[in-house]
């Protein structure tokens, strides 16, 4: 096999490096906070390490052109780049000061590492998942716990050598964002967690929910909003009626737990203070006062940009704000000063006028709008997993956002580079969906850039470990021919085949091919792209309520049975399959035998009957006999398909079919064969079959 230049190598080893790192980066700041920021020699700090290795493997990647292809991309770069404009006038009156507020924008360079990083090898999805599940199942208990330490011994804490700041200094808004991605994480589905986690996790929000307006809006909205994208309105209603009782109850037992400081008690009653002052008035804790002190400060702010001089460029980047505009806070403990006006969207505002507000809004909106626009369109085409991870990414990121709202959040590195971080996976998944279901060839943008369709090939690796799954063998198989004769998503597959002479190749593009057979003439090739899925079932809509269950009608073959059956499979020997959200519902004989997971199937009636709500999900039934039948065909070669869920009768295959005298010589190479009635593929003495297969 030819061998990758050494210099190519070389640069995917520095790429697959680096994603380890930044998972390291990304753990500190969410388990010790602004501690961990402070690791460093000034002014070079952590954050500032992890962007000098970054650019080095954005550089590698070969995907420095690529990315702007999407609006949140080129957003993103146009605030940047005014951002940087304003941030390079003040460098020479304020000096670094100016650098380090212009970080709230400038930190979008990590956005385009990770995303170089996932376009380059869009495995690396399925890595960043594993990341995840890590991040919620491991540290936010250890962040949990340490947060309780600094709550309640915080004058035993230790400070770092050398800085005003102790080891562990995780902020109530912080915590409340990183903790409600973890919990999407579980209500999506894509992370199992225990019982015990879910009593922590839950008695962490209302212990934040207590402490901060900010943070309690920050878990609860987007929370609600993932149990809505994923149909789970009675989940929700359970779950607020059970917190709902909660409440009540330890309100009634009057429980509160005093915390040092003077800050707020946990108690049923202080959260429903800050509830009541999100919107309306409230004298509890002076938390009327520092709603004002901020309704104030911000009103300063439209004054002078909106309504005033600064509307094009804002005050600039490197002086205190605070200071400027009359609304300096911190000196009451000792200081540091407030330097910007809780809320991000003011700061781009004040800082960088109403042309960096309009680009910042620009921004987030571009990118939450495609990717919910992503999730729905994945949900249609039955690609569940993908369609769950994008409600993850939107809900984590929005989580961010509201935090940043209420409190100076994306203006450090504490939680502005994960912010940055989760914008890039998302922007960069992004471009992997779409080119998995690109039909036409993409542009190329480059020598240095890889060739749209090799990304979209890759994506399947992605895509099916995306919840931590092994690696498809079928992401394996070689690039097509360049005489191959390509095959659209959506385009009947034999009339092409018929059109072909013997001999031909034909290249199946990436993404589902649903409800097609194909009968092949002598020595003719099939080479599925990564991610090509030829599926034999049909979606299922005539589906209406009966009694307890849901029925819909029974798809008829006319297939003789094979053989006999196991009492505990009586209906083995049937073709017709059931699917729900791409998994297998098991027949069972008897309509008493009915739960949810399985399947009945009255030959009488030719009805079938499901215990499962199917509503909101992707039900499926088997519909086409075979993916390939051979029908006498010599020679053929299959290669780097997926197939599935064909009414295969027994003892026959999904590819091949039924024996033929005529029928030798196939290759059937790095496939993937699954959820199929019979046999997944079916050979001849004299035909190949590659160990690599997957069935």
């Amino acid at each position: 096999m030819p061998q990758a230049p050494a210099g190519a190598a070389a640069d995917r080893r520095a790429t697959d490096r680096y994603l380890p790192i930044l998972a390291l980066g990304f753990a500190g700041y969410v388990v010790f906070g602004k501690s961990f920021a402070y690791l460093g020699l000034p002014p070079l700090f952590v954050g500032e390490m992890l962007f000098a290795l970054g650019l080095l493997a954005f550089l590698a990647s070969g995907c420095t052109t690529a990315l702007l292809t999407t609006v949140p991309a080129l957003s993103a770069a146009l605030l940047m780049g005014w951002v940087l404009l304003r941030t390079l006038q003040g460098i020479g009156p304020y000096g670094v000061d100016a650098l380090r507020d212009g970080a709230v924008a400038l930190y979008g360079g990590f956005a385009f590492i990770v995303a170089a990083l996932i376009v380059e090898r869009p495995i690396r999805i399925a890595q960043i998942m594993g990341y995840f599940r890590i991040h919620a199942r491991v540290l936010i208990p250890i962040a949990i716990v340490l947060y309780l330490i600094a709550r309640f011994f915080f004058a035993s804490i230790p400070k770092l050598p050398g800085q005003n700041v102790e080891i562990i200094s995780v902020r109530s808004g912080e915590l409340a964002a990183h903790l409600c991605g973890a919990l999407v994480l579980a209500l999506v589905g894509l992370c199992k967690v225990s019982r015990s986690w879910l009593v922590v996790a839950l008695g962490a929000a209302l212990l934040i929910a207590s402490q901060s307006r900010g943070g309690m809006l920050a878990l609860l909205l987007p929370l609600v909003l993932a149990m809505i994208l994923t149909g789970q309105i009675g989940r929700l209603a359970t779950i607020t009626a059970a917190l709902t009782v909660a409440m009540l109850l330890a309100a009634a037992a009057d429980l509160e737990i005093d915390l040092p400081r003077g800050e707020r008690p946990i108690s049923a009653a202080a959260v429903v203070e800050n509830l009541a002052s999100v919107a309306g008035s409230s004298d509890a804790n002076n938390l009327d006062g520092t709603k004002q002190w901020r309704l104030s400060w911000w009103q300063a702010i439209r004054n002078y940009t909106v309504h005033g001089p600064y509307f094009w460029t804002g005050k600039g980047f490197g002086m205190n704000l605070a200071e400027a505009d009359g609304f300096v806070v911190g000196l009451e403990r000792g200081g540091p000063t407030v330097r910007s006006p809780h809320s991000v969207h003011m700061t781009y505002l004040a800082r960088s006028g109403v042309p960096g507000l309009t680009l910042w809004l620009l921004t987030i909106g571009s990118w939450a709008l495609a990717l919910l626009r992503a999730a729905h369109l994945a949900w249609r085409r039955g690609d569940l997993d993908w369609a769950r991870y994008f409600v993850f990414l939107v809900c984590y990121l929005a989580s961010i956002v509201i935090d940043a709202s209420f409190d100076v959040a994306l203006e450090g590195p504490m939680l502005g580079i994960p912010f940055w971080i989760l914008f890039g996976i998302g922007f960069g998944s992004l471009m992997v969906y779409r080119a998995w279901h690109v039909v036409e060839p993409p542009v190329r943008f480059g020598p240095a850039a890889r060739k749209g369709a090799q990304i979209a090939g890759a994506i399947l690796l992605g895509a099916v470990t995306l919840l931590g799954s092994p690696p498809s063998k079928a992401a394996e198989s070689p690039a097509c021919p360049p005489d191959a004769i390509p095959v659209p998503v959506g385009v009947p597959i034999q009339p092409l085949v018929d059109k072909a002479p013997q001999g031909a190749a034909f290249c199946i593009a990436a993404g589902l091919h649903r409800a097609q057979m194909i009968v092949p003439k002598d020595r003719q090739t099939f080479i599925g792209q990564p991610g090509a899925v030829l599926n034999g079932a049909e979606l299922i809509t005539d589906i209406s309520r009966k009694d307890a269950f849901w029925v819909t009608a029974m798809p008829q073959f006319g297939i003789k049975p094979f053989g006999s059956c196991l009492a505990q499979r009586a209906r083995c020997n049937e073709p017709r399959r059931f699917f729900l959200d791409g998994q297998p519902l098991e027949p069972v004989s008897d309509r008493a035998e009915l739960q949810p997971g399985r399947v009945y199937s009255d030959a009488a009636t030719g009805l079938s009957y499901f215990a499962d709500d199917p509503r909101g999900r992707t039900l499926e039934r088997t519909r086409v006999l075979y993916a390939f039948n051979n029908r006498g065909a010599r020679g053929v070669t299959v290669k780097g398909l997926i197939v599935e869920k064909y009414a295969t009768p027994a003892q026959q295959g999904a590819i091949f079919g039924d024996e033929n005298a005529r029928a030798t010589d196939w290759l059937i190479e790095d496939n993937e064969v699954r959820f199929n009635s019979g046999a997944g593929r079916s050979e001849e003495h004299t035909s190949e079959l590659q160990s690599r297969i997957t069935i």
